[in-house]
């Protein structure tokens, strides 16, 4: 069997499998569980490690992505939330120019489904915002269902976008 959310195969007689199901889907819906202090984590290539790696995981297994997603190179910074235990959402923001306009580019944002809806993308990129020097925002496309309505509610009716 193949769970449609988390992506995970397993065998669903096997109580192994249906405690890794668990475990991973888990992750997927409430967001990877960490030590880290409740707050803004902001994760450099430097300073990248196992927790960035996992939430990079769970984001990729909801978003149905078989590739390592977008990374942190070329001036880009992660901003993690972390709340009660877990990390609660997920933006991954850098710099781009749209015909010679510079832009503080969101490269990919995510919230775990039963974290959705709290207002916690917004407060990583109003911190991604206050770190940059350019107060204009641009969406990396495309952009999911989920996605383009928040970026609406952020920049309003008209985005700017990029590949």
């Amino acid at each position: 069997m193949k769970c449609e959310l988390c992506g995970l195969e397993f065998v669903e007689d096997s109580p192994e499998d249906q405690k890794t199901h668990q475990r991973r889907h888990d992750t997927v819906v409430n967001g990877p569980r960490t030590k880290a202090t409740p707050g803004i984590l902001v994760v450099t290539p430097e300073t990248r490690g196992k927790l960035f790696d996992r939430v990079q995981w769970a984001s990729n297994r909801l978003l149905h992505l078989d590739f390592g997603g977008p990374d942190l190179c070329d001036g880009r910074r992660a901003y993690l939330l972390v709340d009660s235990g877990r990390v609660v959402s997920y933006v991954l923001a850098g710099s781009v120019e749209i015909e010679t306009k510079p832009y503080r580019a969101i490269f990919f944002a995510w919230t775990p489904l039963a974290q959705r809806q709290k207002g916690f993308a917004r407060r990583l990129i109003a911190k991604a915002l206050e770190d940059s020097e350019h107060r204009e925002i641009a969406w990396c496309a495309p952009l999911t269902g989920d996605g383009e309505a928040l970026a609406v509610s952020v920049s309003g009716p008209t985005l700017a976008r990029f590949r």
